[in-house]
């Protein structure tokens, strides 16, 4: 049933990228943040909860891979090494956590077993984080595209809530692409031509199509009053704030994104 959820979750959210205009005769929410919202906090949670489920099933793994190899160490290792051994097997078994340092005493039989476990922690907590950046990647896509929605249909207040959104998903997926690229950054690495080894690519900004000019007000700053008896009427854009520049890369015309090459998916 979750992993049913899961599905009919990620189907709605990729919908959402590729549906464009349609959003606005959207039934079931997705018109509005709140249905945006929903669905990708949902998606997150199932993906927390995978990770956490997985680390719970490798750190439980590693006692009873312990006491599987006793009987052979118990033919070849002394019995001091045994007894230490034994209490770090208890101990695991308890406080169902890795070590943060090697115990002291264990035979390299032992110390395969806490690295292979603790590389098993890495690759878990490395693919909660690339599914992560996955996830708002899609999820700006679909923002970007009901601001743009809201905007047509003149729901000025509607769209800088979800400009906000935006900003919000933007520092956050900042941040997460910062520290694939820290964690990844090692002098062995072949750095990739794409970007550069930076993890980032600046592209053309699809909000504007690479014009700078904010699509809602044409690039004057204003738009005319709804419902004004005098002709010219206008009021300063709230989106742009009368700059006339696209609000998302600021006039610029480009944008940044996650390098296609190098992320892993």
């Amino acid at each position: 049933m979750k992993t049913c959820r899961l599905r009919a979750a990620s189907v709605a959210l990729i919908t959402v990228i590729v549906s464009g205009p349609a959003l606005a005769e959207d039934t079931n929410g997705m018109s509005t943040l709140a249905g945006h919202k929903k669905i990708y906090e949902s998606i997150l949670e199932q993906i927390e909860r995978k990770s956490a489920v997985d680390m719970a099933r490798i750190k439980r793994g590693y006692p009873k891979a312990i006491l599987s190899i006793m009987p052979t160490l118990a033919k070849t290792t002394e019995l001091d090494t045994i007894l230490a051994v034994k209490q770090e097997q208890t101990r695991a078994t308890a406080e169902k956590e890795l070590p943060a340092r090697d115990p002291p005493g264990m035979p390299p039989e032992v110390v395969k077993i806490l690295n292979d476990s603790r590389n098993a922690i890495k690759d878990v907590e490395n693919q909660k984080t690339q599914r992560t950046i996955q996830l708002m990647t899609s999820y700006l896509k679909s923002l970007n595209m009901l601001a743009k929605n809201l905007l047509v249909r003149n729901e000025l207040e509607k769209a800088l809530e979800v400009k906000a959104e935006i900003g919000k998903i933007e520092f956050v997926l900042a941040d997460a692409m910062s520290q694939v690229n820290t964690n990844q950054a090692t002098p062995s690495q072949e750095v990739c031509r794409r970007c550069g080894g930076k993890g980032i690519i600046v592209t053309e900004c699809y909000y504007c199509k690479g014009t700078g000019i904010c699509s809602g007000c044409k690039g004057t700053g204003s738009v005319p009053k709804p419902g004004a008896k005098v002709k010219g009427s206008t009021f300063t854009h709230s989106l742009c704030k009368g700059t006339g520049k696209c609000p998302r890369c600021k006039g610029t015309g480009s944008s940044q994104e996650p390098c296609p090459a190098c992320r892993v998916q």
